[in-house]
């Protein structure tokens, strides 16, 4: 059973016109960049200055625990869980571990819908 860790606070998806500047004070600031775009997930305390556009407010949950890298489907599971109840995600990879972003509003109904799954899903401060 895996076990999904609901972070406090409100988050942001965003597009940036330039790379951003972290302080690297935050404790979740993750940045991506392509040859089309550069994006930034933050809390919505700390969305940088030069936002080309922006969807908030997001809820996220980490993934308990380092994932080796020869798991399958982790990802897929949760994200089939919560699209059966339409529930829209938006993920987030790290070396050690998956993050899946939620709008505020389905939190809720993702919890119900993890933990009728299987999962386990705490909250922490």
């Amino acid at each position: 059973m895996l076990t999904l860790n609901i972070i406090h606070g409100q988050f942001a998806v965003c597009q940036l016109k330039s790379w951003p500047t972290p302080t690297l004070k935050e404790e979740f600031f993750f940045v991506s960049k392509t040859d089309r775009e550069i994006s930034v997930v933050c809390e919505v305390d700390h969305m940088p200055a030069d936002v080309i556009s922006c969807d908030k407010p997001w809820r996220a949950m980490r993934v308990e625990g380092v994932l080796d890298f020869s798991l399958v489907g982790v990802l897929a599971g949760i994200a089939n869980t919560l699209a059966v109840e339409g529930i829209s995600i938006f993920a987030i990879s790290t070396y050690d571990t998956d993050y899946i972003l939620v709008k505020s509003d389905s939190l809720d109904s993702s919890v119900i819908a993890l933990r009728s799954a299987g999962y386990e899903v705490i909250v922490i401060d």
